[in-house]
Order: structure tokens, then sequence, then C-alpha cells
């Protein structure tokens, strides 16, 4: 694969992350798992609300296979 197909198939891949971020960060605030109304107006409960969207959207993409996950562990040391 050469580096511009890698990067069309990443930017194809890209355009569904946001939309699926804006909907998980959605359902996880109207979840009522974390008090949004009783927070401050600083970035700790966004943070948390992002963190564990972006959680969820990582197993989404997760490696199933053994060669896909010994990759993707080597990858994580980078």
């Amino acid at each position: 694969m050469t580096n511009k197909q890698l990067n069309s198939k990443l930017s194809i891949m890209y355009r569904d992350i946001l939309p699926y971020l804006r909907k998980e960060c959605k359902r996880l605030a109207d979840s009522g798992g974390i008090d949004v109304s009783g927070a401050e107006d600083d970035f700790r409960i966004p943070n948390i609300i992002l963190y564990v969207a972006l959680k969820n959207l990582a197993e989404q993409y997760r490696p199933y296979y053994y060669l896909n996950k010994k990759e993707a562990k080597n990858l994580l040391h980078f």
C-alpha cells in the first residue's frame, strides 16, 4: 500500500469518527451516569465524557486477529 492509498483509506474512516463522537458524547451526557448539571463550568466533565466516548470508539476499531493485535501492540510503543 502506498502512502496515498493509506491516506485515502484513513480519510474515509475519518468521516465516520466525528459524527459518532458527537452522538456518543450526547448519549453519555444524557445517560445519567455523570452529573452534568451540578458540575463546574470547566473542562472536567467534557474531558471525562470525551475520554469514555473515545474508548468506546477505539473498541469499534480494535483488531481481532492475532497478527493484527500483534502489530497494534507493537505500534503502541511508538
